[in-house]
């Protein structure tokens, strides 16, 4: 069905239900637009499910063990083409063009001043790096003039005047989620089938609420606190995620030290709020992948030094996020709280302002427990209805795209490569050393400047060359590209509305690494 809360097209949410069937609450004119977007994000799911389990392009490396009870997240990028045939209507093929798996995240005490940890290894954040690594071949594929195969050209096109590059206009990028994503999307208020009860509670919960404000926020260094199990999302109780509610510290002098909201005993969490993962354990300064997810639809997917280089952001058509109805998942209020932390969140002045012509993406929430088969319920963590055969994450990552080699698994408490022991803190991981190669992740923050300078540097417009090669620092270079077109004008637009205004600033010393010796 859809959900259209407001008279926002654009807004609509689509619920795939076990039977795989849509059911529509719009109006007529909308049901051949609803039926072909379910089409959409059943080829997408596919386009990803199929290439980590069927495709032999994903080993049984860094996968999730059955006999350890484990589980991870899985997330992928699958690119659209559509082709006219004579005679015929337009078809469309899909494929995942970039794959990422994960559910842990290192603390800051581990991040590193060079660049060559990998700090966020939830699954959504590595399917994304994994995307830039491969956005990054396709625009050297099309800086070259030479002559190609079909299954060889790029997806993108070079403006001859501008010499930026763009998507070709018969492409279209949708985004795939295996669980609602850490932070806003995941938290809801629970159900209450009588009116009364509801009213009963809500003096009381006035009290409690004041009562827990007073006591519970701590300004904390290093160290985050520890949060009891709350409820799952079955039977009607309340949704909630394990990321921490942020608020930044009133010392101006201190950016890296927030306020950290854990939301002991609550009966509910709060709603549209910033927050911080992991939910437990040490503190890191990594955002939840509500807010980043929220962001990407705003800004687009590319970041601050791809905007040198393209015309127009990128963003997706489509999010489809999976869940397990048949384990109690609530299929219509994860729709909505996803609406909320994706879009509602933002205010409407700055979605105008950020997408101008274009559409807000629709998300789809699709109900995959009639799909999995014994091997894919490694997918699934648990509900509270089996809370006696919670399983455990899996400590290592993977990501894998297009034409790449081989898929790199890394482990995620680490922010290294699997298979060998983590460096210490102070070690020189120069390029050409034998520690750079047996650690260093391709999708650290590092290595995928490397990867920019190498690739894309080299291409950007004429007018930019001579200040870049000036440039020593990545800090500078971020700086000086964010200068650049509007991509930098909007993430400050963005991280000023309310609702973010408490996303999480990384120290400076964390990017003043050298590029030159890259």
């Amino acid at each position: 069905m859809i959900l259209n809360d407001n008279d926002d097209e654009d807004c609509n949410i689509i619920i795939i239900n076990s039977n795989n069937s849509a059911k529509d609450r719009a109006s007529s004119r909308e049901e051949e637009g609803v039926s072909e977007t379910t089409e959409i994000a059943e080829k997408v799911k596919d386009a990803v499910l199929q290439l980590y389990f069927s495709s032999g392009k994903i080993t049984k490396n860094g996968k999730p063990e059955k006999q350890k009870n484990e589980f991870t997240l899985l997330a992928g990028f699958v690119v659209e083409e559509m082709c006219e045939k004579e005679c015929e209507k337009t078809s469309s093929s899909f494929r995942c063009v970039a794959l990422g798996t994960g559910t842990k995240c290192i603390p800051n005490a581990k991040r590193r001043k060079d660049g060559c940890v990998l700090c966020d290894s939830h699954a959504e954040v590595i399917a994304r790096r994994a995307l830039v690594k491969w956005i990054h071949e396709e625009i050297s594929k099309a800086s070259t003039s030479t002559i190609v195969a079909p299954s060889q050209k790029s997806v993108f096109i070079r403006d001859a005047q501008t010499e930026m590059f763009q998507l070709k206009g018969n492409v279209k990028l949708h985004f795939f989620i295996s669980q609602p994503p850490c932070g806003d999307a995941s938290v809801f208020s629970a159900k209450v089938k009588e009116k009364e009860e509801q009213e009963e509670q809500e003096d009381d919960d006035d009290d409690k609420e004041k009562e827990r404000n007073s006591t519970v926020r701590e300004e904390v260094r290093g160290k985050g606190l520890k949060r009891r199990k709350t409820g799952g999302v079955t039977n009607g109780q309340p949704g909630v995620t394990g990321a921490k509610v942020v608020a930044l510290s009133d010392d101006a002098d201190d950016g890296a030290r927030y306020k950290v909201d854990a939301e002991f005993g609550v009966s509910e969490q709060e709603t549209s709020r910033c927050r911080i993962k992991p939910g437990r354990g040490d503190l890191t300064s990594s955002m939840s992948c509500s807010d980043k997810i929220a962001k990407w639809i705003m800004l687009g997917f590319q970041g601050t030094l791809l905007s040198l280089v393209l015309s127009h952001p990128m963003r997706m058509s489509t999010i489809t996020i999976g869940l397990n109805a048949g384990k109690g998942d609530d299929i219509e209020r994860i729709a909505l709280s996803s609406r909320r932390a994706f879009i509602d969140r933002v205010p409407v002045s700055l979605r105008d302002k950020f997408l101008n012509s274009e559409g807000l993406p629709r998300v789809i929430v699709i109900n995959l427990s009639t799909d999995f088969s014994e091997e894919e319920q490694c997918l699934q963590s648990f509900s509270s209805a089996t809370r006696g055969e919670e399983r455990v994450s899996c400590p290592t990552s993977i990501n894998w795209f297009e034409n790449c080699e081989k898929q790199e698994v890394t482990v995620g408490a680490t922010g290294f490569k699997a298979g060998a022991p983590r460096p210490p803190l102070e070690a020189s991981l120069a390029l050409s050393s034998n520690l750079w190669k047996k650690h260093v992740s391709r999708l650290s923050r590092r290595a995928l400047v490397r990867d920019f300078m190498e690739k894309v540097l080299v291409v950007v417009p004429t007018t930019y060359r001579a200040t870049l090669a000036k440039i020593e620092s990545y800090q500078a270079l971020k700086t000086y590209a964010g200068k650049q077109g509007n991509y930098g004008l909007h993430r400050t637009m963005f991280l000023n509305a309310e609702a973010f205004r408490d996303w999480t600033k990384k120290e400076d010393a964390l990017s003043r690494f050298t590029i030159q010796e890259i």
